[in-house]
């Protein structure tokens, strides 16, 4: 079935949209968590499920369908925008801000946590762990999940006194988070590919069998 398009008006003016419909859940969730759902390989994956997660205790109220219409528009083209992705262009995480100083560092460590496991693992897994994934993708999201305690360990020594154990410079932390980053991204798209083509093979097999069976 071909995609319907719909716009998307950018990162900023997203957040600005999400903060406008007081939505709880930040931008740098809210993307991941659309592309976890994107890379799972359950073939019932539903955006508007997705939508609704973000507001837990409900979504805003519209006084009729004129409203609720573009609400849902703009975030479907989010939606697609992240389903670029399983076209083989690289996964990004959001810019981080410029780190001036040690709580720069800190928050910044805490946005690559959230967007890893509030965010994508959230996302991929939905109302659970998936019934069957591959070793490769298995292997991927344990490395997931090792970074993202990596990061919030980071972030709380970093505001704590332990950060002059470490004996790290702000410039030190800097490199080491453009370097995870890195890692991420390469484990991220990897995860999409690998996801993409199992959930294509799935297709093809169900095809496969309604062409063979017998009709009584």
């Amino acid at each position: 079935m071909k995609r319907q398009k719909f716009k998307y008006p950018g990162d900023a003016a997203m957040e600005m949209f999400l903060l406008k419909h007081q939505c709880p859940t930040p931008f740098h969730v809210v993307r991941m968590r659309f592309l976890g759902e994107i890379a799972s390989p359950d073939l019932a994956v539903s955006p508007m499920k997705t939508i609704e997660s973000f507001w837990p205790k409900g979504l805003p109220e519209f006084e009729d369908e004129g409203q609720l219409k573009p609400f849902v528009e703009t975030l479907l083209g989010l939606w697609n925008r992240m389903s670029r992705h399983q076209n083989g262009v690289l996964v990004k995480l959001v810019k981080p801000r410029r780190l001036r100083d040690w709580s720069d560092t800190a928050a910044t460590c805490r946005t690559r946590a959230e967007e890893i496991r509030d965010g994508f693992l959230v996302g991929l897994r939905g109302s659970g762990e998936p019934a069957f994934l591959p070793e490769a993708i298995v292997e991927a999201i344990s490395g997931l999940e090792e970074i993202a305690s990596l990061f919030e360990e980071t972030g709380s020594r970093i505001e704590g006194p332990e950060r002059d154990e470490d004996e790290l410079s702000l410039e030190d932390h800097r490199l080491l988070l453009e370097d995870r980053t890195k890692v991420i991204e390469t484990l991220l798209t990897e995860i999409v590919k690998l996801s993409t083509k199992l959930r294509q093979a799935s297709i093809e097999a169900m095809a496969d069998l309604d062409d063979e069976t017998p009709l009584h």
